[in-house]
């Protein structure tokens, strides 16, 4: 594995620890709306983190199945 890609995995493991406590301690508080739309808001942090490599990988796919 890359650098890259190592420091990428640890900062989603970062942002999934932090949503899981942030969830955590809202729904404790009867929170449960804002839990939810703080999980929402870490899968699209994550998602967005993910865009460049999967871009990467399509376009690996595309060069592969070109000939």
């Amino acid at each position: 594995m890359e650098p890259i890609e190592i420091t990428l995995v640890i900062q989603i493991a970062a942002v999934g620890l932090l949503v899981a406590v942030l969830q955590t301690v809202l729904e404790q508080a009867g929170k449960g709306e804002w839990a939810m739309a703080v999980t929402v808001a870490g899968l699209i942090v994550v998602m967005f983190s993910l865009v460049e490599l999967i871009t990467n990988l399509f376009d690996a796919v595309r060069t592969m199945v070109q000939f």
